[in-house]
């Protein structure tokens, strides 16, 4: 009898479906989790519908994304995990969705037009300009002074690789501000300026005294937002890693200064914890890095960056930063203890995190290729065949549940995995769950699925219109369990994880 098996830290036996045969197996390889190569996530989110690149049919647009059908779904899945954990479950967190164009005042105020650049540099042969700050570091140096750059990359090459070293022929570095700037309604005057915010911080800050005094009036407080920024970046890339417009979630945690270390770390273990704890991201794959004096951003005090390793090599993920009395100063902000107490300015504890640096993180750890084998039955030769996973942590998954009937043109399967749908969605609004009506063998659907990272798949097949039951499929193991279709109804996704996990 063919088999078919998957090696994990648990092992399971587990039960593929095939026409009307069920089946059961004992052996395979798997590969290491965790995507080695950016390219193999880039074609898979175009071929399965999580990312395409923007302005596709006129020819793209350099380095502009849009999330499609299943990384719409993703994306939300984590933005709703993130509001959960560090806003609903929070007892003095609150929401702001604040503007995203905002006059230059502002931008003033806060140091942004004076402070927020990159330092640029330009190859006079070739006509490129680059970050100068990434040159020193590939070349192994993390000088910040302008002058000294520029003696380092001379005694360097371009990165178009066609040249000698560059001598004078390396620009000076000049900072580049990065953020966009507008004009506001249809007569150009003055006062028509605006700039697109490049983070969604200072909205917050405007907005600080009109929370204490409509949401809680006492210390701490959080604001937490979820937006989009904009930042004109020199040298944008990496996919989803770098780019012009971007989302953002950020929570601007207000308190007392002496309490400010405090809550830093409070929220540096409570970050860590959710992304290992409830997203699914592996220790292993994030290191924490703290900025020196020289490398930290003109409103900070402190820094620490939660890094993931990417395939291209470690980068910033999630930003905690201690910004001092910095921003509310600027904007001339205070914060007076209730019943006419002190008035004073509060610090800032900034936990910053790129939402699309996230799901890129997320695909990367989830990703991985395996050699699936099944043995061969009555002298046949075993036969080897590659599957690609994405292991997602079930509750981010796209879908939670795929419903199928094991032939797509049988009328009575068919219509009992409609009604199974929509029972389903109607006990669980949160979940995504679709109605698989494809062709091909339901072993090859298993796969499709598998490449998606929906965590279970339903099976209604000959006998569940009779017995009332269905067999669930678990997507990392493979292994199968028979459960009343009634009983799904009532089973969350920890309860499917406990079934499988008794099973």
């Amino acid at each position: 009898m063919a088999t078919e098996e998957i090696v994990t830290p648990r092992p399971v036996k587990p039960r593929e479906v095939r026409g009307n045969e069920t089946m059961s197996g004992r052996a395979a390889t798997s590969a290491a989790r965790g995507a080695k190569d950016l390219q193999e996530i880039v074609r898979l989110c175009k071929t399965r519908g999580f990312v395409f690149a923007s302005n596709d049919i006129h020819g793209g647009f350099a380095n502009s994304f849009d999330f499609g059908p299943l990384g719409v779904l993703l994306k939300r899945n984590i933005e709703q995990s993130w509001w959960r954990r560090f806003v609903t479950e929070q007892d003095a967190c609150y929401g702001l969705d604040s503007s995203v164009m905002l006059p230059p005042v502002v931008w003033e105020k806060s140091g942004h037009l004076q402070n927020f650049s990159d330092p640029l540099v330009d190859c006079r042969n070739c006509g490129k300009r680059y970050r100068a700050d990434h040159l020193c570091e590939a070349e192994g140096n993390d000088e910040t002074n302008r002058q000294a750059m520029r003696e380092v990359l001379s005694n360097g090459k371009c990165p178009c690789g066609k040249l000698q070293p560059w001598g004078e022929e390396v620009s000076k570095v000049r900072d580049f501000n990065l953020m966009f700037e507008t004009l506001v309604g249809p007569v150009v005057e003055d006062g028509a300026a605006a700039f697109f915010r490049p983070e969604t911080a200072q909205g917050t800050y405007l907005n600080f005294g009109n929370y204490t005094k409509t949401a809680q009036p006492r210390l701490p407080l959080g604001i937490a937002q979820v937006g989009k920024a904009f930042r004109n970046e020199v040298t944008p890339g990496q996919f989803l890693f770098r780019t012009r417009e971007f989302e953002q979630m950020e929570l601007q945690w207000f308190c007392r200064d002496e309490e400010a270390e405090q809550w830093f770390d409070h929220w540096l273990a409570e970050g860590l914890s959710w992304l290992h704890g409830t997203i699914g991201v592996r220790p292993e794959s994030v290191r924490l890095c703290e900025h020196d004096a020289s490398q930290l951003a003109h409103y900070a005090r402190r820094t620490t960056d939660i890094e993931f390793k990417y395939p291209f090599g470690w980068g910033e993920l999630w930003g905690f930063a201690n910004r001092g009395t910095y921003d509310l100063s600027c904007h001339g902000v205070e914060y007076r203890e209730p019943g006419g107490g002190k008035s004073f300015v509060p610090t800032v504890i900034e936990p910053a995190l790129g939402l699309n640096r996230l799901v890129l993180a997320v695909l990367c750890d989830a990703f991985r290729e395996e050699t699936v084998i099944t043995p061969g039955g009555d002298g046949a030769p075993d036969k080897e065949e590659k599957r690609t996973v994405l292991g997602f942590e079930p509750s981010i998954a796209p879908y939670a549940l795929a419903v199928m009937p094991l032939v797509k043109n049988n009328a009575e399967q068919r219509g009992m995995s409609e009604q199974l749908v929509r029972d389903l969605r109607a006990a669980s609004p949160h979940l995504s769950i679709v109605l698989e009506t494809s062709s091909g063998s339901i072993g090859k659907r298993y796969r499709r699925y598998d490449e998606i990272g929906t965590p279970y798949c339903v099976t209604v097949d000959y006998d569940a219109p009779s017995t009332g039951q269905v067999t669930v499929r678990d997507r990392d193991s493979m292994a199968q369990v028979r459960i009343a279709a009634s009983d799904l109804m009532s089973m969350n996704l920890t309860g499917l994880q406990r079934a499988f996990a008794e099973h």
